[in-house]
């Protein structure tokens, strides 16, 4: 029996005894039938409170896992992603597992135009490739294990203090050569 029913059941007791309703017990009884009436009431009102809360968190139980899902298939994607970027920069810059030395004859890169240099990273020993423009940033990230790589390009420059003509050779004409050197100066 629900608590209508039950509600209900109470109040035609009361009705269907021959109780004088004006006297205290039939004015007490009254007063309680109107109290469960209230608490009946009352009742009904949380009930359908609850559904629709519950209706409410289904629908956010379905929106949560259909978002769950599109994290995933987000997390597939750039997954595979990665895994092809990775396969693109071993593929452009020649090294891989079958052959770390060679480029593939497939990648169309401009050697003439812009020079390029390759060294080795000294944490995970892969070869790179890389264009002067980058070694003049003076660092960079290692594609394979994200070591910060950082380069010192003084080596690669000549020492343009100790030409005295500022041909930028990198000699000492006085004491090397004399009275020049090969740079295609005419030194003093």
């Amino acid at each position: 029996m629900t608590v209508h029913e039950k509600a209900a059941y109470l109040k035609g007791l009361f009705d269907g005894l021959s109780m004088d309703k004006t006297s205290d017990n039939g004015k007490m009884f009254a007063a309680l039938i109107d109290v469960v009436d209230g608490m009946v009431a009352s009742i009904d009102a949380l009930e359908q409170q609850t559904e629709a809360i519950n209706d409410e968190l289904d629908l956010l139980e379905e929106a949560l896992e259909e978002l769950d899902e599109d994290l995933d298939e987000l997390d597939e994607d750039i997954e595979e992603l990665t895994e092809m970027l990775d396969g693109d920069y071993e593929k452009l810059y020649g090294y891989g597992d079958d052959d770390e030395d060679e480029l593939d004859e497939d990648v169309d890169i401009d050697w003439e135009d812009d020079e390029y240099y390759e060294l080795a990273c000294p944490t995970c020993g892969k070869k790179i490739v890389v264009e002067e423009e980058t070694l003049a940033m003076g660092a960079m990230k290692c594609p394979t294990c994200g070591e910060d790589l950082e380069f010192d390009l003084s080596a690669l420059e000549g020492d343009e203090d100790e030409c005295e003509c500022e041909c930028g050779c990198g000699h000492d004409h006085h004491h090397e050569h004399g009275d020049g050197c090969d740079c295609g100066h005419e030194h003093k």
